[in-house]
């Protein structure tokens, strides 16, 4: 019975312990693909010369773009970010650049990241500001520009597009495995506790058993004891008197 016990319960603590080997279906960005760089280097690649100095802080607002190196209207908007938009709000962004023609694992977060804002990875230059995302360049989008990193900038939380993306993931793959395995592992965990209580029962019982056994054993070896003890007097008696018989004759 506890052999029987104890396989049943190895088998369940392995077949709760089988899910978390078991590869989720919800596919995981490989972040070590990609190269981000910053507005500096980004600048020095398309032959920018803006001198400015620019310190990041946790309060700042993160502009992700995402470009192509050589493309025309990337350029114009490196400008005007590290020119008149530095000058003017550089105290309340971050800047962070993905090179998407020449880098494929950038290219691929650039469609995942616009996939999972609800468009289409259609063209460059692509930059996310908050929730708020852009696509192309125009000196007429300067305003809307501001107006997202100001309104951003206010917030309590910001929102960071590539911790979210990140988030999100991770909440997937947490609700495949409910889905998935939830149930099973409620019940076998029921199931669990069961066979182990069981086990803890069968154990108390056969060690009360034993302690039974074993104070009987020890009384009947007292009782045994103590037979030999009498047989053994009893045959010492008979000696002694045989004796006292003896001696009284030889003195007559």
């Amino acid at each position: 019975m506890k052999k029987f016990l104890n396989v049943v319960l190895c088998t369940l603590i392995v077949s709760l312990m089988l899910p978390i080997f078991v590869s989720a279906e919800v596919k995981e960005f490989d972040f070590t693909k990609t190269k981000r760089e910053t507005l500096e280097e980004a600048i020095a690649e398309e032959e920018i010369t803006n001198t400015f100095t620019h310190k990041d802080n946790e309060k700042q607002v993160t502009i992700y773009l995402f470009r192509g190196h050589g493309c025309g209207y990337c350029h114009k908007f490196l400008e005007y970010v590290s020119g008149d938009l530095m000058k003017e709000y550089g105290s309340k962004f971050k800047f962070v650049s993905y090179e998407v023609w020449n880098n494929e694992g950038n290219s691929e977060l650039f469609q995942e990241i616009a996939k999972f804002l609800g468009t289409e990875a259609n063209g460059v230059p692509f930059y996310v500001i908050g929730g708020k995302y852009f696509s192309g360049y125009s000196e007429t989008m300067n305003s809307s520009i501001v107006e997202a990193i100001e309104t951003e900038y206010a917030a309590s939380e910001k929102y960071d597009v590539i911790k979210k993306y990140k988030e999100s993931i991770e909440e997937a793959k947490r609700k495949e495995w409910d889905e998935k395995y939830g149930a099973i592992y409620k019940n076998g965990l029921i199931t669990l506790v069961i066979v182990a209580i069981g086990v803890g029962v069968n154990i108390w019982f056969t060690n009360k058993k034993f302690e039974e056994l074993q104070s009987k054993n020890l009384k009947v070896r007292r009782t045994e004891e103590k037979v030999t003890e009498v047989i053994d007097l009893e045959k010492k008696e008979p000696v002694k008197k045989s004796t006292k018989k003896t001696t009284k004759k030889s003195k007559k």
